[in-house]
């Protein structure tokens, strides 16, 4: 980084001359003998940090590679060994640079180039829940990952059992090879933006399905993300049980408007996700009454 007058700094890349002569007895040095010399200007760079004395410089590899050992060099995984970083702060422009009189200074192959891959993000999973649509009510998801207060149990069976819709959200857009199910099919899904869309059929009741996106990227390496689908059916307070519990608490919300508002969020105790809370949902957790999730 160089600032001119003004103090704009500017971001350039070189290489220092032959280096200094410290033959015995002393030799006439040469003018250039460790004086930095400009090649070009760097990609992008961001002023010195006095917080973090930090300053970031991007130089594209192809850069150094026209100065310095042609395509062979600065490649993913090997050592910078023609590079060490010198530091100047509040010293002369002109001249020569050497160790000596640098602030601060790196050994040849301090730096591993990581190369694009490690650099770009990864999969990062933000949240993952299963949504399902309770007639005109409105649509209510239950928060699969990270597990909401229920312990991220889908009690919902639907118009269509076994049917399940499991949105995933991700840090940014993703792409991946193939999606897998633990137990089920899947019937179909999309993906738009930073969202992936799951539609599942054949879910069995009392049992953790394991949703996996194989081979998911954002850009870098790619991994496997696994979202688990835990459902049982009727169990509205999300206790790995369905009982008397279960079925107070369903009759207690007969007749109220279903919602999914905090404080009077009954959204579980509509069953059949009809948009109706009445003797349907209840005889529906009497019929499961007794079962468990393992």
């Amino acid at each position: 980084m160089r600032t001119d007058a003004t103090g704009v700094p500017s971001f350039e890349y070189g290489k220092f001359g032959v280096p200094l002569n410290t033959g015995i007895p002393p030799i006439p040095q040469d003018p250039n003998a460790n004086t930095p010399v400009k090649k070009g200007d760097a990609d992008v760079g961001s002023s010195y940090n006095p917080l973090t004395g930090v300053i970031q410089i991007v130089i594209t590899n192809q850069k150094f590679r026209t100065i310095d050992g042609g395509p062979t060099k600065y490649t993913a995984n090997t050592g910078l060994a023609g590079l060490n970083v010198r530091t100047y702060f509040n010293r002369p422009d002109p001249g020569q640079r050497s160790q000596n009189n640098a602030s601060d200074i790196t050994s040849d192959n301090s730096y591993i180039l990581a190369g694009n891959n490690s650099c770009a993000p990864v999969p990062t999973l933000v949240s993952a829940v299963s949504r399902k649509v309770h007639g005109a009510a409105g649509t209510f998801d239950v928060s699969l990952v990270p597990e909401d207060q229920n312990g991220g149990i889908e009690c919902r069976s639907g118009s269509a059992p076994g049917s399940y819709q499991v949105v995933m959200s991700f840090a940014a857009p993703v792409t991946f090879s193939s999606i897998t199910t633990s137990a089920g099919s899947v019937a179909s899904s999309s993906n738009v933006g930073n969202v992936v869309t799951v539609n599942l059929t054949g879910v069995p009741n009392a049992q953790v399905t394991t949703i996996t996106l194989v081979g998911a990227s954002a850009g870098g390496a790619s991994a496997d993300v696994s979202v688990p689908l835990k459902v049982l059916i009727a169990d509205t307070n999300g206790d790995r049980f369905v009982d008397s519990a279960d079925i107070s608490q369903t009759k207690s919300q007969s007749g109220q408007p279903v919602s999914g508002e905090e404080g009077s969020d009954n959204f579980r105790e509509d069953i059949n996700a009809d948009g109706f809370l009445d003797s349907a949902d209840i005889s529906a957790v009497k019929s499961k009454s007794g079962t468990a999730l393992p």
